[in-house]
């Protein structure tokens, strides 16, 4: 997730503050070197940071499905977004669902009922807001 977050322009990643160093040799070897060309910050309180965030007038946006989530196709991503996608096992945390300015979902063209993994919604999601944004 983080290489292709890199590779659509993202400018910045914000984690939850955990021991990472377990999973810092995957997470450089997967990320092609993207880990070490994004601002990463690790935030010991999410629920703080992205209110913090709401204020400094970024939209919190979630991948997240449910029968309020907008079709991503037709959302437009705001300048100052900050785009959460949860994790396959855990998925978002209570204080981001929370947090959200706005659910979007990628909907499948047939009756398929497994979700994307994470990084291929991370590829679909980022890759949308490049082409809104015409870069």
């Amino acid at each position: 997730m983080i290489r292709t977050a890199y590779a659509a322009g993202c400018g910045g990643i914000l984690l939850n503050a955990r021991d990472w160093s377990s999973a810092e040799a995957t997470l450089l070897k997967s990320s092609a070197g993207a880990f070490d060309r994004l601002p990463i910050a690790l935030s010991s309180d999410l629920e703080a940071d992205l209110k913090e965030l709401k204020q400094r007038d970024y939209q919190i946006v979630i991948g997240y499905r449910d029968d309020s989530s907008i079709d991503y196709r037709s959302f437009t991503f705001p300048d100052k977004t900050v785009l959460a996608i949860g994790g396959e096992l855990r998925g978002l945390s209570k204080p981001v669902i929370s947090s959200a300015s706005a659910k979007i979902v990628v909907r499948y063209p047939n009756e398929a009922k497994v979700a994307l993994n994470a990084v291929s919604a991370c590829a679909v999601l980022c890759f949308e807001i490049v082409r809104q944004r015409k870069f």
